[in-house]
C-alpha cells in the first residue's frame, strides 16, 4: 500500500512538473510577435532617424535638472536637451557623467540625504526636473528585502519632491516603470490564457493579488503616488511615464549581456515583448515636461497628474528572436545555449531559499554574500518577465504627441554598432552598475 502510494505521489508530481514545464516555456494564444527574415534584418538601417523630429524643436530657456543623468536615460535625455539647444542643464548623480557629457554641470549628490538634495537644488534653481534615478534590485520579492529599494526609490522620490516644491520648480517627471501596471504571471496556474497580452493605460491600477511582487516595483509605484499628488494646479505640474516592456540602446541588459558573455544561457525563447528604444523614453520626457510647462489649461486638465505608458514602434518580438538578431548583428561569435526552463524555475527558488534563511539564522550584515556574485539575479522575482505583453501606448500618442521612432530591428542594431564599435562607454559608471542594484541610480 506504501509502495502505490509512493508510485501514485510520484507520478502526480511528475505529471504537475511536466505541466510547469509546458506553462513556463508555453506563449498565450493571443500573442502575436514579429519574426522577421535574414534579408530583412540585413535591410535594416537606423541612418534616417531624426531624433530631434519629435520634440519641438526650440530651446525653452529654463533650466533642467536630469536626476540621474550619468546613467543610462538619464545621459540621453541630456543629449538630447543639448541637441535641442538647451543651455541650462545640470545633471544630479552618484557618479560623474560619462565622458561625453563631462562639459556638462554636474552635483554629486545622494538623493536619499534630504540635506544634499535641498542644498544642490538651492545653488542651480530648476524649472524643470526630470527624475530618472532608481534603484534596480529586479530579483528581491521578500519584505526583508525591501527597505534599499524604498529608501533609494521612495525617500530619494519624496527629497526630491520637496527640493523641487522649495525652490519653486514648474515641473516634475518621474520615469516610472511599465512593470507597475504589467500582472504577474501566476506559474502555479497551468492555464496560459489567465492573463491580458495587450496592456493600456485605460485598464487601470492592478489589484494587489497580481501586482508584481518586485520590491523594485512596488517601490517604484509608491513614488509614483508620491507624484501623482505633489501636482498642484498654479503650482508645480507633475507626471509619471511609465516605458518598456524593456528600454533598449547602448549597454541595456539584454544587449551588453547578450554580447559580453562566453555563453548566452537561453530558457525564455519563446515569450514576447514590446520594447522601446532609449531615444524614444527621452523624447517622451521632453514631450511631457514641455506640455506641463506651457500647455493650455484644458491641455493640462488631461495630462497632468497622469501616468502615461510609453512603448516602441512596431510590434512585439520574442526574446529568442530578439538575441537571434543580436547574434546576426554582432561582429564575433555568439554562442547560444538552450538551457531547461524548469531547471532554472526550480534552482531561482532554491538560491532564493537559501538566502531567506541565511538571513534568518545568521543575521548578516549583508543580504547577499559575495561569493554568489551575479547568481543572485537568478531569483523567483526576475523570472516575472517570462510573460508575453504587448504594450498599447495610443492615450500617450494622442494627449502627449508621443511618436516613437524606433523599430525593434533598428533598436537592435543600433545597441550592437554602439557597443561593437567602442561608442557605448557611457552607462558603464552608473547605468549598468545601477541595474545590478550597485549604484543608486538607474536611467
Amino acid at each position: 500500500m506504501v509502495l502505490y502510494a509512493a508510485l501514485a505521489a510520484g507520478s502526480a508530481a511528475g505529471v504537475y512538473l511536466y505541466l510547469l514545464s509546458c506553462r513556463l516555456t508555453g506563449t498565450h494564444g493571443d500573442a502575436r510577435p514579429e519574426r522577421l527574415t535574414i534579408d530583412e534584418l540585413d535591410a535594416v538601417s537606423y541612418s534616417d532617424i531624426d531624433v530631434l523630429s519629435t520634440i519641438h524643436p526650440q530651446a525653452t530657456g529654463k533650466s533642467y535638472v536630469v536626476v540621474g543623468g550619468a546613467g543610462f536615460v538619464g545621459s540621453y535625455l541630456v543629449r538630447l536637451l543639448l541637441k535641442r539647444g538647451e543651455k541650462h542643464v545640470h545633471i544630479l548623480d552618484r557618479v560623474p557623467p560619462p565622458d561625453d557629457l563631462a562639459c556638462v554641470p554636474h552635483s554629486l549628490v545622494d538623493i536619499t540625504s534630504s540635506t544634499d538634495v535641498q542644498a544642490a537644488f538651492a545653488s542651480i534653481r530648476p524649472d524643470i526636473v526630470l527624475h530618472t534615478a532608481a534603484l534596480i534590485r529586479f530579483w528581491e520579492r521578500h519584505d526583508y528585502t525591501f527597505a534599499l529599494s524604498h529608501k533609494v526609490n521612495v525617500l530619494g522620490t519624496n527629497n526630491l519632491l520637496a527640493a523641487s516644491i522649495a525652490v519653486g520648480a514648474q515641473v516634475f517627471v518621474y520615469c516610472s516603470t511599465s512593470d507597475t501596471c504589467i500582472p504577474r504571471p501566476n506559474f502555479c496556474r497551468l492555464s496560459m490564457r489567465h492573463h491580458r497580452v495587450v496592456i493600456r493605460d485605460e485598464d487601470g491600477e492592478l489589484p494587489p493579488h497580481i501586482l508584481s511582487q518586485m520590491c523594485y516595483v512596488r517601490s517604484k509605484l509608491m513614488a509614483e503616488e508620491l507624484v501623482v499628488n505633489a501636482d498642484m494646479p498654479g503650482g508645480m505640474r507633475t507626471g509619471v511615464l511609465r516605458p518598456g516592456f524593456t528600454i533598449l540602446g547602448p549597454n541595456d541588459r539584454m544587449t551588453t549581456s547578450t554580447l559580453t558573455m562566453p555563453v548566452v544561457p537561453v530558457f525564455d525563447a519563446a515569450h514576447s515583448q514590446k520594447n522601446v528604444h532609449v531615444w524614444d523614453v527621452a523624447a517622451a520626457h521632453i514631450r511631457y515636461a514641455d506640455l506641463l510647462s506651457s500647455g493650455a489649461d484644458d491641455v493640462l486638465e488631461q495630462v497632468a497628474a497622469q501616468r502615461f505608458l510609453v512603448s516602441g514602434k512596431g510590434a512585439a518580438w520574442t526574446i529568442g528572436d530578439i538575441r537571434r538578431a543580436i547574434q546576426h548583428y554582432a561582429p564575433h561569435r555568439i554562442v547560444l545555449r538552450p538551457v531547461p526552463t524548469l531547471l532554472i524555475y526550480l534552482f531561482a527558488h532554491l538560491i532564493e531559499a537559501g538566502l531567506w534563511i541565511r538571513y534568518k539564522v545568521l543575521s548578516p550584515s549583508t543580504l547577499v554574500p559575495a561569493w554568489l556574485g551575479e547568481l543572485v539575479f537568478l531569483q523567483p522575482a526576475t523570472l516575472e518577465y517570462f510573460t508575453d505583453v504587448a504594450i498599447d501606448d495610443t492615450r500617450a500618442r494622442k494627449l502627449l504627441g508621443y511618436e516613437p521612432q524606433w523599430t525593434m530591428a533598428q533598436s537592435l542594431r543600433h545597441g550592437v554598432d554602439q557597443v561593437c564599435g567602442g561608442d557605448a562607454s557611457f552607462g558603464t559608471k552608473s547605468g549598468l552598475a545601477a541595474q545590478s542594484g550597485i549604484g543608486h541610480l538607474r536611467e
